[in-house]
């Protein structure tokens, strides 16, 4: 089932159409603990071992739960570089990864749902939806932990909210997040004005790789679930409609500038032997904008897919656990292969 997931990708890149011209993902990640328990950190491995069949218990107990039809894998048996790939997909976090034993995922078949358990917290639900969609999967968000809540102690203070391992997640332990394309907004050096403007809105801005950067909440406490992804999904909005006024305004007025990115990045993919990770990222990101601009003749979310195909542990499921200047080769030829009939 695990390699079954890791051949397809996760669903979520190639569904979701609301907004996906600039942002290829929504996601949110909802934190529980069980009360009279130690976080994970304190936890001894008999603990650690007794949340897991907590919470297995409960998906059994719950019809609605059950439904979910997901699988269960201990993470501890299957290999490290399986691990990784998970992390670089975006459907566990690098953080859990780290001292496997004791920790227990319970996934769905698409990959767009994910239970961690015994990683920061007892509990982490994480969702994911192409496009802007933070609404849609919020709400299975909270029907899946209000269930978890028939079944579990779950642990509560009236005045505060949900107890979490981290100070910054108490309150309603939720975590949204998009991953935004913004190309343009770089190169012309406004993506500074964003990051410093973002706090004012509990808002972090950081870039995941080259043009891509999630935008996600700091703090949870004192605010609703639905203020959360209100203000985010208010201001991915904004940062969208300035790209694409950026991206109207750069083809209308400096079109050679943009152009001589996107046909430099097919030159480079067609005739180079060996393309590095960090380049495969910036040629794709020229790529996704010809795609977006109707200046190359591709799919969008056959490019989506490449930026997680091209990543080198995804590449050493496919190729073997190869590294250096044989992957970067390989690389090259995956990416021309990929984009055959555009380069």
């Amino acid at each position: 089932m695990l390699k079954n997931l890791i051949d397809k990708l996760p669903l979520w890149i190639r569904e979701g159409e609301e907004e996906r011209d600039i942002t290829l993902a929504s996601g949110i990640k909802i934190s529980r603990n069980i009360a009279k328990i130690p976080f994970p950190k304190r936890a001894s491995k008999e603990e650690k071992e007794k949340i897991i069949q907590l919470i297995k218990d409960a998906f059994l107990k719950s019809e609605f739960l059950r439904d979910l039809d997901l699988f269960g894998i201990n993470l501890i048996e299957i290999s490290d570089i399986e691990r990784r790939v998970l992390a670089e997909m975006h459907i566990i976090s690098k953080e859990f990864i780290d001292n496997p034993y004791s920790k227990y995922i319970l996934l769905s078949k698409d990959g767009n749902l994910i239970i961690m358990i015994n990683g920061e917290d007892h509990i982490t639900i994480k969702l994911m939806q192409g496009g802007l969609s933070l609404n849609k999967i919020l709400d299975k968000g909270m029907r899946i932990c209000d269930e978890l809540e028939n079944f579990l102690d779950i642990a509560y203070m009236k005045d505060i909210g949900y107890l979490t391992a981290s100070l910054k997640n108490v309150g309603t332990g939720l975590k949204a997040f998009v991953f935004m394309h913004l190309p343009v907004l770089k190169l012309r050096g406004k993506i500074e004005n964003i990051t410093k403007s973002a706090p004012k809105f509990s808002l972090n801005v950081e870039p995941i790789f080259d043009n891509i950067f999630n935008i996600s909440n700091v703090n949870t406490l004192g605010r609703s679930e639905e203020n959360i992804v209100k203000t985010i999904e208010s201001i991915a909005r904004e940062i969208g409609n300035m790209e694409r006024k950026e991206r109207g305004e750069a083809f209308q007025k400096s079109s050679v500038d943009i152009l001589n990115e996107i046909e430099r990045a097919k030159g480079i993919i067609k005739y180079s032997l060996r393309i590095t990770f960090n380049e495969a990222l910036e040629f794709l990101s020229w790529i996704r904008l010809g795609a977006v601009m109707n200046v190359l003749n591709i799919p969008l979310k056959k490019v989506d897919e490449l930026f997680i195909r091209i990543n080198p542990e995804y590449e050493k499921i496919e190729f073997g656990d190869i590294t250096g200047e044989t992957l970067d080769t390989l690389r090259a030829r995956l990416l021309k292969e990929h984009l055959k009939g555009v380069i």
